[in-house]
């Protein structure tokens, strides 16, 4: 494996932990693992959250990089080997149940690794950045696979700035992914130096080849001077 690069290549500022906005009276943040538990128990608020979720991921994917949902609750359910199971975490803000960020994992139990896959967001909002929730979002997917197995590994996707940038992809695209690999670097994920290809996701759609595959440490401890962005 390899190290990300220098963080302050692709850093605007570091941050000012004293700066940092405190969070919005009343807006406490909790993680759901939506799960086969919770469609069980509670299946309206299963299917609102899930809801939620899937509507900002279809507002944030596009192109070769979207893949159809319609499997989703399958996965969840759990399907038989090959086939991944899958858990969505989602950050819900109390105060009205509204879903503020969110990570699909998929677990491979025959290779026991888990692959953060989709769309691990935080809502740019003043009172919900810098206050550790990709983080958790990240460790509690690790642990959402309970009954099912225990992933050795967790790996998750990220887009290459250099190469979307040889790709003519507009600065807005270019500028997230390198706050993405800015949050990656500052947790201690590894890159796995292999040539890495998304495969074509669907009838029509072509294999996506900017994106790089990276290792997530069990215990995400951010590097001294730098404060999570998520």
């Amino acid at each position: 494996m390899g190290t990300l690069p220098d963080t302050t290549t692709y850093a605007d500022s570091a941050g000012d932990p004293s700066a940092q906005p405190a969070p919005r009276a009343g807006a406490s943040v909790t993680y759901v693992v939506l799960d086969p538990a919770l469609a069980g128990s509670n299946r309206p608020r299963f299917d609102t959250l899930f809801s939620q979720f899937k509507s900002g991921y279809q507002h944030a994917f596009h192109g070769d990089e979207a893949e159809s949902t319609d499997a989703w609750l399958a996965r969840i359910m759990g399907k038989d080997q090959p086939q991944p199971v899958m858990r969505i975490v989602v950050a819900v803000e109390q105060d009205g149940e509204r879903v503020v960020g969110g990570l699909a994992v998929e677990f491979y139990r025959a290779a026991g690794c888990a692959l953060a896959t989709y769309h691990l967001y935080i809502l740019d909002e003043p009172h919900l950045r810098h206050h550790g929730h990709a983080r958790r979002l990240l460790e509690t997917a690790r642990g959402a696979f309970g009954g099912v197995g225990t992933p050795h590994l967790l790996l998750a996707e990220a887009e290459w700035p250099e190469d979307l940038s040889a790709q003519g992809a507009p600065a807005s695209e270019i500028n997230a992914a390198r706050e993405r690999l800015r949050f990656f670097a500052r947790i201690g994920a590894r890159l796995i130096n292999i040539d890495y290809v998304q495969p074509a996701l669907g009838p029509g759609q072509k294999p996506v080849s900017h994106l790089r595959l990276l290792a997530i440490p069990p215990v995400a401890t951010p590097q001294a001077g730098f404060e999570d962005a998520s």
